[in-house]
């Protein structure tokens, strides 16, 4: 079943860490709200509303921690879906020009075709406002 639901999911992931880490996540969250299901049918409906309040509040304090993390990797998400942000196009964010080299859920790597560096930028800076060059 986890893998059934996962496969999309896991897709999107650049590199195998990533890649087990959101299928973790995903069987842990299943695998949790399974437990309350379960509790509840057994008659611990109480115990298993406090579990699940508690877990919201947890899940918040999280993703309040991890919000520019989380910002990164939704961003990520969409470049990655972006047909157009691929590797080898020249684009403009900010003051920085460059070719893709690498797109992934949190950075994506540029290389400045003037002075030949390497430039990681964090996914959220670029997304919102990036521009693609024409083909040379």
């Amino acid at each position: 079943m986890v893998s059934r639901v996962s496969g999309p999911l896991v897709g999107i992931a650049g590199n195998p860490a990533e890649r087990r880490f959101l299928e973790v996540a995903l069987r842990v969250v299943l695998w949790f709200g399974s437990s309350l299901v379960a509790l509840s049918l057994l008659g611990f409906q109480q115990l298993a509303t406090a579990l699940g309040t508690a877990s919201g509040f947890l899940a918040l304090a999280v993703a309040y921690a991890l919000r520019d993390a989380l910002s990164e990797v939704i961003a990520g998400v969409y470049l990655i879906q972006d047909d157009r942000f691929v590797q080898g196009r020249r684009v403009s964010t900010d003051d920085r020009t460059g070719t893709i080299r690498d797109v992934g859920l949190r950075r994506t790597t540029l290389r400045d075709e003037e002075t030949d560096a390497v430039i990681i930028i964090a996914n959220n800076r670029i997304e919102p406002r990036w521009t693609l060059h024409d083909e040379r």
